[in-house]
């Protein structure tokens, strides 16, 4: 599939076919413009820079539009050229590990046909020949799976991920690479969840103000043998809690979130928490939300 298309440029001749509109509609688009401003000149060099987003709707770009979408293309190949760079290491370090692994075996293979040493208790040669024996089906077997391995990276990566390594150097590399990504991974969720609490506004921040104190005055009625209040605290935020319809399910869902959001915290590095806490603080900032979550943390417990 040919992934370029061919220009050609020529002397404008008046044959070229362009998105059609004339002085009238040129001098419509800016008779608002020109009557404000009275200039002509600073009026065209305005639909010049900024085009024009009234009668001739789309027919007519300005310089600043023409340069937003090329540096959006420019940021869509630069994204697209270092995910590409970033598979193709990956792949290169798993066909890496894979040769290491091969050669581990071949290596397990020819030692197991060496003679033991003199220093060793020696063994019946019928109990050598049976040893030597296990190890080549289990090394026909590794070889199969790695010759059966896909193509494609995330594939071979899950494959390996339930492959019993023969060679500890393999399984050292493989090891580290995992550990690597997963601190890519941890990484970039960190950076979305720093994001995410920098976007909340004011009165995203209200409206959980008021969900944590419902939500406290829900769980105590029902601690305290009360009808809980569960269709009219869905009414004012099930949005909060999708797919939820009993209030055993929300808690259900509550403790999933908790128990996932603790697992994120301890995988990250001391200094990703100590980052996260601080945002965490200056975002909940007033005392009240603090102690109605301590509240909400015991009533979740009992």
């Amino acid at each position: 599939m040919n992934m370029f298309s061919d220009y050609r440029y020529s002397e404008w001749d008046n044959s070229q076919q362009v998105d059609p509109f004339d002085a009238h509609d040129l001098m419509n688009a800016i008779s608002e413009d020109l009557l404000d401003d009275g200039d002509l000149e600073r009026v065209l060099q305005r639909m010049y820079r900024m085009g024009d987003e009234g009668r001739l709707g789309d027919r007519v770009e300005g310089m600043k539009q023409l340069l937003e979408r090329l540096r959006m293309q420019r940021q869509e190949a630069l994204n697209r050229h270092n995910l590409n760079s970033i598979m193709d290491d990956l792949k290169n370090q798993l066909d890496d590990i894979i040769d290491t692994e091969r050669k581990g075996i071949e290596r397990r293979l020819e030692e197991s046909k060496q003679p033991p040493p003199a220093s060793q208790e020696q063994t019946s040669a019928e109990d050598n020949e049976a040893l030597r024996k296990m190890l080549e089906g289990m090394a026909a077997k590794k070889q199969e799976y790695l010759d059966a391995l896909p193509d494609s990276v995330p594939q071979r990566f899950q494959s390996l991920s339930q492959y019993d390594f023969m060679d500890n150097e393999a399984r050292d590399k493989f090891n580290a690479l995992k550990e690597q990504l997963q601190q890519q991974v941890m990484q970039s969720y960190f950076q979305g969840m720093q994001q995410a609490i920098q976007s909340i506004t004011p009165e995203d921040l209200q409206r959980s103000r008021e969900m944590v104190r419902d939500l406290n005055q829900m769980l105590e009625d029902r601690i305290q043998g009360r009808e809980p209040k569960f269709e009219e605290f869905m009414e004012k935020y099930g949005d909060m809690f999708p797919g939820v319809n009993t209030l055993d399910e929300l808690l259900e869902q509550m403790q999933r979130r908790m128990a996932a959001m603790q697992a994120m915290m301890e995988s990250m590095s001391p200094e990703m928490r100590e980052q996260l806490q601080q945002m965490m603080d200056n975002l909940i900032g007033d005392d009240r939300l603090k102690a109605d979550l301590a509240r909400l943390a015991v009533n979740l417990n009992q």
